[in-house]
């Protein structure tokens, strides 16, 4: 499936004030060989450093300072995201950020905002925002020339409910961005949204799609593979396993086909539709370099971490009655949602756009999966930072 393609919403937001040339900022600090830091962009200006130890206070003041006034040179539009302080909404806040774009983050606890991000030398911005209400909504887009709705829900709890958020949570995004006049909306979904699904969850993430892109034409919608990260709750949770089970249970015979992506990339793949005026309007499946069965990509996590386990076949049924049995707990490790996800493909469409299209180089499972067990204890289970 190509992406598809659609018109222009008419208001005044123009999605060429996206193009500005970016500039490069300081941001982050890397370590590189023999104990030396250097910043990440490696162009910066008053906060540049490649000395031995890390930035210093001053250095990292300095460097967000600089951000903020790129950011106002250029004239960089305001982007308001909708679950930001969630796994892939911190990426994607930091994406922004690293590309000179102001940043107001709409969650329902504001105060985590600065928890987690800190200050972004005034470039950031937390509120407090229900995306039930409409009036919230409002004013969480006000002055924004950009919108990034990354709210997810994997468990229904009360009010909300997979049809409440991802549909008409996400109807109500769209419709009052285009209220506002702001054409330039990202949607996060994710491969394998079907409005047709049984699956509760399914149906609502594809019904929220359509109804995105009937309410505001120029919305762009991302569908990424499963993410993974060192700090994930995916290949954390399979690496934690083969670290003491010497059997390991498979979904149904683990012939399902995925193609993990790095949370990192998807993150800055928002970041760049953003800055894209042709992405408005069209539909992407991003997944990662490689695609693997479910049991293949067990055996290749297994092999990077020197296990070679006896994989066991389950039935879903199994699964299911494992995954009502969970809902009990105070923090249920497997919902009824994520099993039904693990039964159908999750593999980008042929013919989609890649991430090399948005000049971003895919990370490997292997790298990561080589990270995680650097924190793993020997007698098995994660260490947490």
């Amino acid at each position: 499936m190509s992406p598809s393609k659609g018109g222009p919403t008419g208001h005044a937001a123009d999605t060429a004030s996206f193009s500005a040339t970016p500039t490069a900022t300081c941001w982050s600090w890397q370590r590189r060989g023999s104990g030396r830091y250097t910043d990440s962009t490696g162009t910066c200006g008053a906060g540049h450093r490649d000395a031995t130890g890390p930035p210093s206070t001053n250095d990292r003041q300095t460097a967000m300072a600089e951000r903020q006034v790129n950011a106002l040179q250029h004239r960089r539009p305001r982007i308001t995201i909708f679950g930001g302080t969630g796994f892939l909404g911190q990426r994607i806040v930091r994406h922004l950020l690293r590309r000179g774009f102001p940043v107001r983050v709409a969650v329902r606890r504001a105060q985590r905002v600065h928890e987690i991000f800190g200050t972004a030398g005034g470039a950031l911005e937390g509120m407090d925002v229900d995306v039930h209400n409409e009036r919230r909504i409002d004013a969480a887009l006000a002055g924004a020339g950009g919108v990034v709705n990354a709210v997810s829900l994997y468990r229904e709890r009360g009010q909300h409910t997979f049809a409440s958020v991802h549909v008409d949570a996400a109807e109500r995004i769209a419709l009052r961005a285009r209220e506002q006049g702001i054409s330039r909306l990202v949607h996060i979904s994710g491969i394998g949204a079907d409005p047709d699904s049984g699956s509760a969850y399914i149906r609502a993430r594809g019904v929220g799609e359509i109804v995105v892109s009937e309410t505001l034409a120029s919305a762009t919608v991302l569908r990424p593979a499963v993410m993974f990260a060192p700090d994930d709750a995916f290949l954390t949770t399979i690496v934690g396993l083969l670290k003491i089970l010497p059997v390991y249970p498979l979904f149904g015979r683990g012939r399902t086909r995925l193609q993990p992506v790095h949370v990192e990339n998807i993150g800055e793949a928002v970041a760049a539709m953003l800055e894209d005026p042709a992405s408005a309007g069209r539909t992407y499946d991003v997944g990662g370099p490689e695609v693997f069965t479910y049991a293949a990509l067990v055996r290749t996590i297994a092999a990077e971490i020197g296990r070679r386990p006896l994989l066991l076949p389950l039935s879903y049924r199994l699964w299911f009655g494992l995954a009502r049995v969970s809902i009990l707990l105070p923090n249920p490790p497997l919902s009824r949602s994520q099993v039904e996800l693990v039964q159908i493909d999750t593999v980008a469409a042929s013919g989609m756009p890649t991430l090399e299209a948005f000049d971003i180089a895919p990370l490997g499972i292997r790298e990561t999966v080589r990270e995680i067990v650097r924190h793993v204890p020997r007698a098995g289970g994660l260490k947490r930072a």
